[in-house]
């Protein structure tokens, strides 16, 4: 599978995202919902912020990443794209990885948004926050990648996608939020609590990563 292909359909998907903004526009303003909800349902009390910054993506992520191939489909280019010289995997494979730069865009607004509405003492360890905000937009948006291809065929793929896509992002929300709750609390990055997490979610990156690239085929002529 060439490299290029795959850079190029995540070049594709960049350029059109910077001239259109819908994807990075949806993510903060579903981002941003979430988040005033948490300010408003705290009424003085205490905010877990890692937990509210973690909701907020994945419930973002769960509407804005179907339209990795749903956008396709809405615009009657899916069958161009597949009729193109790159290979399925290089399809998802530039499509998740442009995935990946706009949720972890999106996660440094809701981190912005966080320090704003709840004060920025749980950034206790920049380098460990930024790491699990990487790692967790790569695996939000494999999936969303994946499951974009895998219902964009359907007439209900629009509801159809957060149904499949949540279920499988839970362990990543899990991990993350557990990772990034014991940093904010002063876990140093090489410690137990916290690097486990992120060896956790750096795994379950992994493993979809090759396991959907291999996928990708039967997804997409689903």
């Amino acid at each position: 599978m060439p490299r290029s292909a795959v850079l190029q359909v995540a070049r594709k998907d960049l350029l059109l995202e910077s001239r259109a903004a819908e994807q990075l526009t949806l993510f903060a303003m579903l981002v941003a919902l979430v988040l005033v909800v948490f300010r408003v349902a705290a009424e003085g009390r205490p905010v877990p912020v890692a937990t509210a910054l973690w909701v907020s993506l994945l419930l973002s992520a769960s509407v804005a990443l179907s339209r990795s191939f749903h956008a396709e489909a809405d615009h009657g280019t899916l069958d161009l794209l597949l009729a193109s010289p790159a290979a399925p995997a290089a399809l998802f494979l530039g499509k998740a990885f442009a995935g990946a730069a706009f949720t972890f865009g999106a996660a440094l607004f809701a981190l912005v948004l966080c320090a704003a509405f709840f004060g920025a003492d749980f950034v206790r360890d920049p380098v460990a926050l930024v790491a699990f905000l990487g790692l967790g937009a790569l695996g939000l948006s494999v999936q969303g990648a994946f499951f974009s291809a895998l219902s964009a065929r359907t007439r209900t793929r629009a509801s159809l996608f957060p149904v499949l896509m949540i279920p499988f992002a839970l362990p990543l929300f899990l991990w993350a939020t557990r990772g990034t709750v014991a940093s904010s609390l002063g876990a140093p990055l090489l410690g137990p609590a916290v690097l486990a997490d992120l060896g956790l979610v750096a795994a379950y990156d992994a493993l979809f990563l090759v396991l959907y690239t291999f996928l990708a085929p039967r997804a997409l002529s689903a």
